[in-house]
């Protein structure tokens, strides 16, 4: 018979913090975990702990397979007049770096364009400090956003991909009004083959009716 999984709590929702989400990890070369997640906070936004609501990103760690961890340490948050730091990912590189790569909500407000930066750094000390004073920027200040939670691929030739989506028109339209076409997703790449220290966007987007391509992903 096969074993039961075994099921642990990382987290749990509270009143303050209604939502964590978006995680993603790296084994590290001690054997221990580490882990970025992002932590909403309550907010009176109509969709409460949705998309809008506002978030920081913090970092645990695990020694022990994952089954306790550390107490959450904020590494990111957004700066006066920002909405929400969101979408960690961790991967290691081929010079045995690790790449961390965040989006910071610029403008993510009801019937206004999107507004979305998304940022690369580095740690050369297994996940103790990062360059968060030289990042590299992935993009800036566009409707461009991540196509799926922390979906980073290293592929055979080193090239570092994330699948995005681009948003046309407006976030969050009131009631469905003007989905298709002002409020359409189409979905394509960004890359680098420099270990993440410049970026490239991809030549052609995919495009499809009414919604369009959302959250697109890469397969493992």
């Amino acid at each position: 018979m096969p074993k039961e999984p075994e099921l642990l709590f990382v987290a749990h929702a509270t009143k303050e913090h209604p939502r964590h989400g978006g995680a993603d990890m790296i084994e590290l070369n001690d054997g221990s975990i580490f882990m970025c997640k992002m932590l909403i906070h309550k907010s009176g936004l109509e969709l409460g702990a949705g998309d809008d609501a506002p978030s920081d990103l913090v970092t645990l760690s695990s020694r022990d397979g994952g089954r306790t961890w550390s107490e959450p340490a904020t590494i990111i948050q957004p700066e006066p007049g920002e909405t929400a730091a969101y979408c960690p990912g961790l991967i290691r590189l081929q010079n045995g770096e690790i790449l961390f790569r965040y989006e910071m909500y610029h403008t993510f407000v009801m019937n206004e364009p999107w507004s979305i930066s998304s940022y690369a750094c580095f740690s050369t000390d297994e996940c103790q400090s990062f360059s968060f004073d030289d990042k590299a920027t992935i993009w800036s200040r566009s409707s461009h956003l991540c196509g799926s939670m922390n979906d980073l691929r290293k592929l055979s030739t080193g090239r570092i991909v994330i699948p995005t989506c681009y948003m046309e028109g407006t976030a969050l339209q009131d009631e469905g009004e003007g989905l298709a076409p002002s409020n359409t997703s189409l979905a394509g790449t960004v890359y680098s083959d420099d270990n993440g220290r410049t970026w490239s966007e991809c030549e052609n987007y995919v495009y499809l009716p009414m919604r369009g391509c959302m959250e697109p992903r890469s397969k493992s």
